[in-house]
């Protein structure tokens, strides 16, 4: 993931500002700001969870996309395997927009839903359908 974001990333600058939405204990956040020199910030509802990414010395808010509240724009949002615990799919996406920086940049990636029912069963290709 961090590859793939290199030649978007570098071109935001040093000193900029992260906000990963769901990462709990901060460890793709933490990852993502040493290579791009980026200020990380992690919101999670689980308040266990970003007490261990206070720890590793990430700024915490405990909460959900959906109440969060601020006024601070960000250079880069993260929602790394977490979009599919959102309850409003599209009030959340264009609250993402709104608290992008100009040129700031979304990344979004999910669970893969067909992998997870072919190793769990029921989805294509098993015998539970």
């Amino acid at each position: 993931m961090i590859s793939s974001l290199a030649g978007f990333v570098e071109a935001v600058g040093v000193g900029c500002s992260l906000l990963d939405v769901g990462d709990s204990t901060g460890m793709v956040a933490r990852e993502v700001a040493k290579r791009f020199g980026l200020e990380p910030t992690v919101l999670d509802p689980a308040l266990d969870e970003i007490e261990t990414a206070k720890r590793a010395g990430l700024d915490g808010i405990v909460g959900s996309l959906e109440t969060f509240e601020t006024t601070k724009k960000y250079h880069l949002i993260l929602s790394c395997r977490s979009i599919e615990h959102l309850f409003d799919l599209r009030g959340s996406l264009l609250k993402m927009r709104d608290l992008l920086a100009d040129q700031g940049l979304l990344y979004v990636d999910s669970i893969d839903f067909l992998e997870c029912c072919r190793l769990r069963g029921g989805g294509p290709g098993s015998d539970e359908n």
